[in-house]
């Protein structure tokens, strides 16, 4: 799927469409299209828990040097309820490499090679 703009009196609304129905005369995919905010939601939604996870905090622990606990302590609630919509946004863009919706549910692939920096990022701006 991929972002497409449009435009009604006067508000912008983003939505993701099938890549391949753009360019079909006629659609034959059976989502069509979802609404921006709806997809993005799911996902800052599964982000939590995924970094939350005993395998996922391992991995990036490992990858990054970070100790486990760190990593458990830096992504809480709290980390995202300061967040602002555009942050999450952009944590999404940084955090997310692939996004994958058909009939049968979401599929969501992470880039955890981009956790370490995210967290210094935030520790820097807690210092600030």
């Amino acid at each position: 799927m991929k972002m497409v703009k449009s435009h009604r009196w006067g508000r912008e609304y983003r939505y993701y469409r099938c890549i391949r129905d753009l360019r079909r005369d006629v659609s034959v995919c059976p989502i069509k299209e979802i609404r921006a905010g709806d997809i993005e939601e799911l996902v800052c939604k599964q982000m939590i828990p995924v970094l939350k996870s005993p395998e996922i905090v391992a991995a990036v622990s490992k990858q990054t040097g970070i100790r486990p606990s760190d990593i458990m302590n830096q992504f809480d609630e709290v980390f995202w309820n300061e967040l602002t919509p555009i942050e999450k946004q952009r944590l999404i863009q940084i955090m997310v490499e692939q996004v994958t919706i058909n009939e049968n549910g979401v599929t969501i692939i992470f880039r955890t090679e981009n956790i370490k920096s995210i967290q210094e990022t935030f520790n820097d701006q807690q210092d600030s």
